[in-house]
This record gives structure tokens, sequence and C-alpha cells, in this order.
């Protein structure tokens, strides 16, 4: 309601409300694929990054097993290393007393010395290792690395994760179904075949159909008043 221009020159003046209105549509009756491989490309892919999701889980569940491991193995070495000290002093002190009742040489006792310094020198050195693996496992563990992690386990030994009897082509079939790692480059091998496609889309005929409508009046119904 007020005035304008008709083509921008000749004013023109209302009286009353003057509405002008269109709708329309369109409609793709096929596009080549590219709208359906396109959907199942991306699907493909969501479910490549669920896999590596999980695959990263696993990742960090290895790493933190690894890190135990290494713990117990810094341990058991350690033991080792304190059992020798001690044999070492026992030594010195053997080649003392045979130095002093004469049956001994002052060569023996320095050699004796000598390997007992060389085995607290490794003492030291495993106790050193025993506490950076200390130091990583709490880091992967999230806890306070002050704190001097120890393993309960009371002696290492040898267990066996797979069971002998499974042949080359049993474990190649655990590891398919089990690994995510394999999943996920499946699901990008299946994405990527859907690009293909995708990408030979405008290669094929396409068809679509439009329609519209339009009108103006005082109103947007027919009745006036």
């Amino acid at each position: 309601e007020g005035s304008t221009l008709i083509g921008g020159t000749i004013p023109i003046n209302f009286a009353n409300p003057f509405v002008t209105v269109s709708a329309g549509y369109r409609f793709y009756g096929f596009r080549g694929g590219s709208v359906m491989f396109g959907a199942l490309s991306n699907l493909h892919t969501f479910r490549a990054s669920r896999n590596q999701y999980r695959a990263t889980i696993n990742d960090a569940l290895l790493n933190l097993t690894r890190n135990y491991y290494e713990l117990v193995r810094n341990q058991a070495l350690l033991q080792i290393q304190t059992r020798a000290v001690e044999v070492s002093k026992a030594q010195v002190d053997l080649n003392r007393q045979l130095e002093r009742a004469g049956t001994g040489t002052r060569f023996q006792v320095l050699q004796s010395e000598t390997q007992l310094a060389r085995d607290e020198q490794g003492l030291l050195t495993q106790e050193v290792d025993l506490r950076r693996a200390a130091i990583a496992l709490a880091t992967n563990l999230n806890l306070n690395a002050t704190v001097n992690l120890l393993s309960v386990e009371s002696e290492v030994r040898k267990v066996r994760l797979i069971d002998p009897s499974c042949d080359i082509n049993r474990l190649i079939n655990l590891a398919i179904i089990n690994r995510p790692e394999l999943k996920q480059f499946e699901e990008l091998r299946i994405a990527a075949k859907r690009n293909i496609q995708v990408a030979a889309a405008p290669l094929y005929p396409q068809f679509q159909f439009f329609g519209s409508v339009a009108g103006n009046g005082q109103t947007l119904t027919r009745q006036y008043g």
C-alpha cells in the first residue's frame, strides 16, 4: 500500500494493498546415480571412521599392555641384579677370608671387588629403568607419576595366547573378524568404488522437470472486503 515505479520510471499509487505471489518446484528424476552412490559413499566412509575409532581404542590398550609387560620385565631384572650384588658381596667376603688365611691372593680380592662394583652399577641402572617403566605406565593410565608402580606378579612365566591347534587360515579369519583396522580399509575400498560411480554420473543422461505458479491481487485469496 503506497507508491512505486513501473519500469523504474512511471510512478503509480496504490490506495489498497497489492500482493504478488509465486511458487514453484523442481524434481530431478535421474542425475546419473550421483545422489544414491554419493549417499552410499558417505555411509561407508562413516563406517570406516567408526572402525578407526575402535582401532584407536585397541591401540591404546595394546600400548598399555606393552608398558605393563615392560614393567614386569624390568622388575624381574631388578630382582636378578639384586641377587647378583648379594652373590658378589659374598664372594668378596670369602676372598678376604682366604687372603687372611693365607690361601688366597690380593688379586682375587681386587677382582671380586671389581665385579661387585660392576654389579652395583648395574643394579643402579636397573633401578632407573624400572622407574622409567613405572612412569610410562602411570602416564598411560593417567595416574600420579610420583607413585612407584610395581607388579603383583610373584613370578614371570610364559603364557600361550593362541591355541597351537589353530592353523594359519584360522588365524587369518580371526583377524578379519576382530581387527577393526581391516574393516576400516574394507569400508574405504567400497567407498572408493562408489566414488567412481559418482564421478561417472555426468556421463549419463539426466532427467528433471519443474513447475511454477504465480498470482497477484489485493489478497492471497479470492475473497474481497
